[in-house]
Parts: C-alpha cells; structure tokens; sequence
C-alpha cells in the first residue's frame, strides 16, 4: 500500500484534534487508516505510514481494525474495536479481552471515537503495551487473534501479517528517530494512563554517586507540557496538575525529571501515567510508564539510574538504552 493509499480518515483527524486523552491515544487515532484504494475482497494487513510505524489489519475499504504500532512521541501501542456493550466515550478507560491460539490475555486502554465513520460512530480502544508482554510476543508467533469473547468476536489471521507484526515489534523497539539541538541528550517515546488516587511522589534516594542536578533549570510546568503532549489542548488542561520530581539520572549535573498528573482521566486501577523528561534542553520524553509509583533506583546501566516502577502485583526495574527507558 502506498502512502496516497493509506491516509488518516478525515473523522479520525476531527477526534485527533478535539483530543481522545492524551498522546498515545492521539497517535493511535491516526493508526486507523482510510485505505483508499479500491476495496479488497476480504480484510487485509498493511504497514503504517509515517508518522507512525507499525502493523494494521484492516477491513476493504475501511478503516483499521487492528493495530500494533508506535509513534515518534508515543510508546507501543496496540488498537483494537470497542468491546460490545461498552459505550463509546471518548478518554474513558475500557478493557479489551484477548484470545492468542487459545491463550486469554488482557489489556486496558483509552476510548477512542471517529464520530464521523459510516454508518455512526465508530469507537476502538487504545492501549499502551510492552514489547516484552507476552501478548506482544504472543501477537509475533501466534496464527489467530480473537477481540472480545462473543460470537461476534473479531477474527484476526496473525499468520498471515507474521512478516509485518515482526516488523513493527522490532521498529517499535528502537527509538524513534528524533532531531535534537547540538549538545542534547536523546529523547524518546511516551504514552498512556493513570490511578485515581492521588499518585506518590517520586524521590531519588541519595546515594554518593549522583551529583546534584542544576538549581533553577525546570521550565515552568505549562512549557512542560506543551513540549511532551501531542495534544496541545490536553497539554494545557493538565499543566497545572503536574507532579514534577527533578533528580539527575546521567550523574552529569544536568536535570531530568519524574512527572505524573492528579488527573483521573490518566489514572486506571492499575496505576498512573508516569513520564521520564530529560530537562537540559527543550523537554524530551524518554519514557513513559504505567504504575503506582515511579523512583530512580541504586542500580545503574549504560551510564543512567535504573528505575523502580510501582505496580499492583510488585515492582519492575526500568533500565536505559539508547537514549529511552525501557
């Protein structure tokens, strides 16, 4: 499929830029392409085009139905359409439930709607995944997905995108490619939500090895925002509800932060959204997670503090490599 043949539908466009909640979100609105050409006689998989990479399996002449992707401002991603029964409310949290060869996984994302789709409102659930998951794996060596748990449930042939699937695991697993001032860190990728209890502060324990980071350095919180959120609105709406920690993660004296928001729309029960921002220039997401609680660790890796992730069932150690954390 060509780039002409494959370009956001307009109504995708509408609720992209009305805001669907956030920028994992926004970036995966566009991932429901329009595929323009002539209509196929049955649903075929396609590559995403720029901005976004990734794989989509889409019906003939519509818009995606499933999407495993990532953006140059979102993390991985997959996509796939609201579960019956749930209502199509755009920025609300919904569940999606997950059948690989006979094996039952879950994912929970945000609700996004394209109200100008054919035949009504059109809505899909967007949710924010790790391509260590097992679902990710189980996506890249699987032969059959089924969405939802009913007789309507969507029938998904991943042998036949197992080429494509490969493909965007491995091009979502690299950083992508960012242009960045003379002298700045790398930055990286981000999205997702959040608890709807007040998230703790992240603290940097103090250890002999960090030097201070520069006094006086963060940006005021809405420049903050402007910079890590796609979506302008939404940026502006939260810049106020930010929780900023500034900790030096390099030891190089210059500043990084630890952001999360008192927002329940980017809380879930199973945690907050939590964004790793290197300060030194124009803020730069290098990561963005989902959990209870975010801090730097004792340990280090490539030259950077790892990272102790709070989730319900315990704690995951979060490492640097190639300018994100992973």
């Amino acid at each position: 499929m060509t780039e002409k043949d494959a370009q956001p539908a307009q109504g995708l466009r509408n609720a992209l830029r009305r805001g669907a909640g956030g920028m994992m979100a926004a970036a995966a609105l566009l991932a429901g392409v329009a595929h323009a050409a002539p209509a196929r006689a049955e649903p075929a998989w396609s590559e995403l085009q720029a901005p976004l990479r990734g794989a989509s399996f889409g019906e003939p002449g519509g818009i995606a139905l499933f999407v495993l992707g990532c953006g140059a401002a979102s993390g991985p991603f997959i996509q796939a359409p609201l579960p019956e029964g749930v209502r199509a409310r755009p920025g609300r949290n919904a569940a999606l439930s997950l059948d690989v060869d006979g094996k039952r996984f879950s994912a929970r994302g945000r609700i996004a709607v394209d109200e100008n789709a054919e035949g009504g409102p059109r809505g899909a659930v967007v949710a924010p995944v790790r391509l260590t998951d097992p679902l990710v794996k189980a996506l890249g060596a699987g032969k059959q997905l089924k969405v939802g748990e009913k007789a309507g449930a969507l029938v998904v042939p991943l042998d036949t995108g197992a080429t494509l699937l490969g493909k965007a695991i491995a091009a979502c697993g690299a950083p992508a490619p960012v242009v960045t001032p003379a002298g700045a860190k790398p930055a990286a990728a981000e999205a997702a939500p959040k608890p709807a209890e007040a998230a703790p502060q992240a603290t940097a324990p103090a250890t002999e090895a960090a030097k201070p980071a520069r006094a006086g350095t963060v940006p005021p919180a809405r420049e903050i925002a402007a910079a890590i959120f796609v979506d302008q609105a939404e940026g502006q709406r939260v810049a106020d509800k930010l929780k900023i920690t500034q900790v030096d993660l390099s030891g190089d004296g210059a500043p990084e932060a630890i952001i999360t928001l008192n927002d329940p729309a980017w809380c879930s029960e199973t945690g907050c959204t939590w964004f790793v921002v290197d300060l030194s220039a124009k803020p730069r997401v290098m990561g963005q997670f989902i959990g209870l609680g975010l801090a730097p660790g004792k340990e280090v890796t490539n030259g950077w503090r790892d990272l102790t992730l709070k989730t319900p069932g315990g704690t995951e150690r979060m490492y640097y490599k190639d300018g994100t954390y992973h």
